[in-house]
């Protein structure tokens, strides 16, 4: 019997930190801005931070959420004019 481990959506693949982004990576969590900041590979990173392969994927997921909700709170006009 063979088991397939198949990964589901992957909503953050080819995302980039845009140097228009500096002013909301700031309103971020530490933690979150340093990883959303640093370059390298997974294994690398997680070193760099000393936390798991696992804790550091979690961080960089819920970093990237939080900066897209960002990118859509700044972006959409007030409504109120």
């Amino acid at each position: 019997m063979t088991i397939s481990l198949m990964r589901g959506p992957q909503p953050f693949r080819g995302f980039r930190v845009l140097p228009s982004d500096d002013a909301l990576i700031a309103k971020l969590k530490p933690e979150y801005q340093a990883v959303l900041r640093a370059t390298g590979t997974y294994a690398q990173l997680a070193r760099q931070f000393k936390v798991s392969d696992g804790t550091l994927r979690n961080r960089l997921h819920r970093a990237r959420a939080a900066l897209v909700a960002l990118r859509q709170r700044y972006s959409m006009p007030s409504g109120g004019s």
